[in-house]
């Protein structure tokens, strides 16, 4: 078979846990200044394309093209909705961008499988419009049935069901009824066919998947299979439930899956094909027939498609003779003989060397079981070289992260599951794992032991593991710049600063007996059993018994310096200590911040808000504050726009958009901040919808109906269709900016990490992908 190049042409485009989210009606409508990616993202925001803080919209203009090898071209827009099997996954997005110009990362993007099973039901239930997928199960023909739905479902390729094993088996070759005997119990020791004294651990897949239907009509036929391996997982509620064990490629493992997922998409050191009657599986055994367990994949749609959709029209190209072209050159061996195949996506092969611009001494940790691998961690440095680290703890923080050798890391021992902090990369533990919980404090490392008789230990350890405080009664609790150690019966209270000095002692015994207590950040609180709360600030320095109250205000919730905040029946209650009487809430919308002990208040179209002194908070030029941001911006309407301000460090910015006297302003990280028009109360039948904006400084970065913000690993904002489109760090500069339908979990100035689609995507500083896997729940089909 001949090959010979032919080049794609290129698409001319524009392109582009806390959460707090902003939204309307409408989340279809979207302005967002044009972007790239991570080393981009500073140019692409320079203040020469922001100055006047206008956007761009994301509408696309393709340009005239020709169509490859005949494809049906279309606009991204009007491409159908595609659904199909794990190993044809590379085929579904390769059609997408040959039919569309769409770049991969667009098709990786936007083209996403559900698996064999799965791809079928939906295309029977009008969930999608065309299947490329392997045979489907025998499910799926009474689904048909059942849903009255006929499908048309045409052969496009051919695949075989391949045998894996370590490389380090000396079995290299087994016979089909070998397979069957494994299978079905028979034969359970390598030794009974020429291999080690061990077990045979015989994997098999699920239930309905692909690979399963393919091994019960290829391999089994009419001969029952036995108990497939299992393992016992733990829930989020504790309780152990049991799951079809993955291939783990030890040295006594069998398992089975598609030659060309394996050949192509399965990423597993060590993995080696076994032979089946002495005959390797590869393109030509399997275009030939001399490979036994062949069997043919498939594109399908129901039979009332219109034959004009583009469903149809691609439906059909896929079976002429371009479309079995196009398969054969996509590396899959076509249903039809084709006599040459032609080079698709050239551009992909760009010849230079990928690697991530980070430290010799840093590493990019990826939880093993998130990608397909059963235990352990992938590490990976920067040259790409990565290894499955199997060790005999677990890294307890984020399951993907950048870590450099000798950091200290919280990690979990495997056999005990007790925890304790040790450096990475070196095996070496600073605090030995014999607690159930450890958590990182300002400088410290705070730990508890529970004991037998459910007696506690509390431990406080200096970041070279050094015991600095011991506690063996009672318990602690930590706030942002504080220690509360509680003794046994919640009676006495000793507060300890950031050096572990003891600053105040109470004493809730003059008061009656304590019942439970509540952290509210900045703000203690103690239940009593005789009814009635007392309040203390997070120092001990201020102490406030409710009971001398005359009235009956509900819950406190946050201890001013002259005032206390009630919660009751959803609404809140301001109470003036020194005047002993309640100031706000019961004719008034009162909101309290418990992390600034400030209180906003709203009456008869104005709001103000009032600071720990119960004082009106204004500017240096005496402008009432209406508006509270967080992390000490506050901020006031002014002709339509909000001015935004932070004293303590002289910032002031003016947000410019559509803003109303109810309009609220969130600061997402250092001076980005997320804001929401409100206009329901003021609207006309002229105005537009609530708008939601986003700004850095005053740099108007994205404009859209919905937006929202989750702090994880940084700082990231979230569209109306919750996909993630810019990451920031916490000095507010923009570390990635997403062009497609992405979930970003790390970004850093070197590497960044998103979900797309269905891959794990490892980007470098130019945001160009340099290595992917696909996600484990992808494996099993």
């Amino acid at each position: 078979m001949r090959k010979k190049s032919l080049l794609l042409p290129l698409l001319l485009s524009v392109m582009l846990a806390t959460t707090t989210s902003c939204q309307s009606k409408n989340p279809e409508s979207s302005q967002m200044a044009t972007t790239e990616t991570t080393e981009k993202a500073k140019e692409t925001f320079s203040q020469e394309e922001s100055e006047n803080a206008e956007t761009v919209e994301t509408t696309e203009q393709p340009a005239a093209r020709e169509p490859i090898l005949g494809v049906p071209v279309m606009s991204r827009e009007d491409y159908p909705k595609v659904d199909g099997s794990t190993a044809t996954l590379p085929l579904s997005q390769a059609l997408y961008r040959l039919a569309t110009g769409a770049s991969k990362p667009e098709a990786e993007s936007d083209i996403v499988h559900s698996k064999t099973t799965n791809a079928y039901k939906n295309l029977i239930y009008g969930n999608s419009d065309l299947v490329i997928a392997y045979e489907p199960a025998d499910s799926i023909y009474e689904e048909e049935k059942t849903q009255n739905v006929e499908l048309d479902i045409r052969p496009v390729g051919k695949d075989a069901l391949v045998f894996l094993c370590n490389e380090g088996n000396p079995v290299k070759s087994l016979s089909q009824q070998q397979l069957v005997d494994i299978y079905s119990g028979k034969i359970t020791k390598w030794s009974e066919v020429g291999g080690a004294k061990k077990g045979i651990m015989a994997f098999q897949r699920p239930s309905g998947s692909g690979s399963q239907t393919l091994m019960k009509n290829l391999v089994m036929k009419e001969v029952g299979m036995a108990e497939a391996p299992v393992e016992m997982f733990a829930t989020e509620m504790g309780e152990l439930i049991e799951e079809l064990a993955r291939y783990n490629n030890e040295e006594n493992a069998l398992g089975y899956s598609v030659y060309y997922y394996v050949h192509n998409m399965y990423n597993l050191p060590g993995l080696h094909l076994m032979e089946v009657d002495q005959v390797m599986p590869d393109n030509d055994s399997i275009r030939n027939g001399t490979y036994p367990y062949v069997n043919e994949f498939y594109v399908a749609v129901r039979k009332d498609e219109p034959k004009d959709s583009n469903a149809y029209r691609l439906f059909q190209w896929m079976t002429s003779d371009d479309g079995q072209t196009f398969v054969e050159s996509m590396g899959y061996v076509a249903s039809k003989e084709v006599k040459e195949t032609v080079t698709l996506f050239a551009e992909d092969n760009d010849g230079q060397t990928k690697t991530l611009d980070i430290g010799e001494n840093q590493k990019l940790v990826v939880q093993a079981d998130v990608i397909g691998n059963e235990t352990g961690n992938l590490i990976i440095d920067k040259d790409l070289n990565y290894v499955n680290e199997k060790k005999s703890y677990t890294y307890a923080d984020q399951y993907i992260d950048l870590k450099e050798v000798n950091q200290p890391v919280i990690a979990a021992d495997n056999e005990s599951n007790m925890v304790g902090v040790i450096k990475f990369g070196v095996d070496e533990w600073i605090i030995s794992p014999e607690y159930h919980t450890v958590e990182e404090w300002n400088d410290y490392y705070g730990t508890v032991l529970w004991g037998s008789n459910g007696d506690l230990t509390e431990r406080i350890f200096s970041k070279d593991g050094e015991m600095v405080f011991e506690i063996q009664q009672g318990r602690l609790e930590y706030t942002d710049d504080y220690i509360w150690h509680f003794n046994h019966n919640n009676t006495v209270l000793k507060i300890y600063d950031k050096h572990l000095t003891l600053l105040n002692t109470i004493d809730f015994t003059p008061y009656g007996t304590p019942q439970y207590y509540s952290n509210c950040e900045k703000t203690g609180i103690m239940q009593l059993n005789e009814g009635g709360f007392v309040m203390w600030s997070e120092d001990g320095n201020d102490f406030f018994d409710c009971r001398s109250m005359n009235t009956d205000l509900g819950k406190p919730c946050a201890l001013g310096n002259k005032w206390a905040a009630f919660n009751q029946n959803w609404s809140c209650f301001i109470y003036d200590r020194e005047k002993k009487q309640v100031i706000f809430g019961e004719n008034e919308e009162v909101t309290c911040d418990r992390s600034t002990l400030s209180f906003t208040v709203k009456s008869d179209g104005k709001t103000r808000i009032y600071d720990t002194n119960g004082e009106v908070m204004k500017n240096s030029d005496g402008i009432e504050y209406s508006i509270q941001a967080g992390d000490g911006y506050f901020g006031y309407l002014d002709d339509g726009q909000i001015i935004m301000e932070k004293e303590s460090s002289g910032e002031k910015y003016t947000l410019k958009g559509r803003f109303y006297e109810d309009s609220t302003v969130d600061v997402v990280t250092n001076h980005v901040f997320l804001a929401q028009s409100h206009p329901q109360m003021y609207k006309t039948e002229t105005e537009n919808d609530n708008r939601c904006y986003l700004y850095n400084g005053e740099r108007k970065l994205m404009e859209q109906d919905s937006l929202s913000y989750r702090i994880s690993a940084v700082p990231v904002v979230t569209d109306g269709y919750r996909h993630d489109k810019i990451a920031f760090n916490d000095e507010g500069e923009i570390l990635y900016v997403s062009s497609e339908n992405e979930t970003i979990h790390l970004a850093t100035p070197s590497v960044v990490v998103v979900t797309r689609g269905n891959y794990l995507c490892i980007l470098d500083a130019r945001g160009e992908c340099v290595l992917k896997f696909l996600y484990s729940n992808m494996e099993d089909d």
